[in-house]
Parts: C-alpha cells; sequence; structure tokens
C-alpha cells in the first residue's frame, strides 16, 4: 500500500470528490479526510491509499506549482535567506519567498501576527523535497523545521 497527501483542501471537498480524482492513477484502498476530533470540521488535508506502491509514481505534479515552509532559528536568518533567494532559480523555477502568515492574516484587514522566522516559500519545482530545502536555506541559519507541500 502506498499513501500519498493532499493538502490545501477546501472545507467542503468530500472523500467521494478526491476519490473521483485520483482513480485514474490506480486501485484505490481507501480516503480519508483529516478532520477536528472534537468538531468534525476538516483539517484541510487528506491521505489518499493506494493498493499499490507504483501508483502514486503514475501520478505527476504538473497541474499546480508546490510550495513550502521553512523555520529558522532566529529573525535574521529568515530575513537574509529572502533577501537572496526571493526571485531566484531554484530547480529550473523561479522561486517566491515571503515571510509565513496565517490563514486569517491573508485577508486584507487583518493585522500581521506572523513570526518574523518562518518563511513561505511557493512556485516550487516537483523535484524539491524537504532534505533540498534545508540544503539550501540552511546556510542562513538554523532551521527547526522545513516541509515541502504539493497541490494536485
Amino acid at each position: 500500500m502506498a499513501a500519498l497527501y493532499v493538502g490545501d483542501l477546501h472545507p467542503e471537498v468530500t472523500e467521494l470528490m478526491i476519490f473521483e480524482r485520483f482513480r485514474p492513477a490506480g486501485p484505490i484502498k481507501s480516503v480519508h479526510i483529516c478532520r477536528d476530533r472534537k468538531s468534525g470540521y476538516s483539517l484541510g488535508y487528506a491521505y489518499v491509499n493506494f493498493c499499490y506502491q507504483y501508483d502514486v509514481f503514475l501520478l505527476k505534479v504538473v497541474e499546480s506549482k508546490g510550495y513550502g515552509y521553512v523555520q529558522f532559528e532566529s529573525q535574521e536568518a529568515a530575513a537574509s535567506a529572502i533577501k537572496r533567494l526571493n526571485g531566484m532559480l531554484l530547480n529550473d523555477q523561479y522561486v517566491t519567498i515571503e515571510y509565513f502568515k496565517y490563514r486569517d492574516e491573508r485577508k486584507p484587514e487583518a493585522r500581521p501576527q506572523h513570526q518574523a522566522n518562518n518563511l513561505f516559500i511557493k512556485n516550487l519545482d516537483y523535484t524539491i523535497d524537504d532534505k533540498c530545502l534545508c540544503t539550501v536555506f540552511g546556510e542562513f541559519g538554523t532551521i527547526i523545521s522545513a516541509k515541502v507541500t504539493y497541490i494536485l
């Protein structure tokens, strides 16, 4: 069995919708949308469990660019990474790097509450993984965490 993470889901997405979307890739054993235990509301991500490992590798992440997060130990390291890497080529893709903002902070009327050491990187090539982010951004300071996610 092979599991595929699917993130940034709209709250109204159902298991059936995900199943239908990924069915052409191969036999699906199950689809699980992760939900809040108390409220039952979607947490915005799901797992598609394929019957066979090779079915996950039939999948191509070409419809949308990936994004990632890097959390530095210091604000200075994050600022330096933005200054040097924003708009640069990373595996043949021009990346955009900005401070991370929570979803409710992205609204125009919201006041910024982000921590200045968390970065959001968008337009990542599908070949970029967590280890690559650590390698590229590691020269700017100690990284607490790095995560790449792809929207299919």
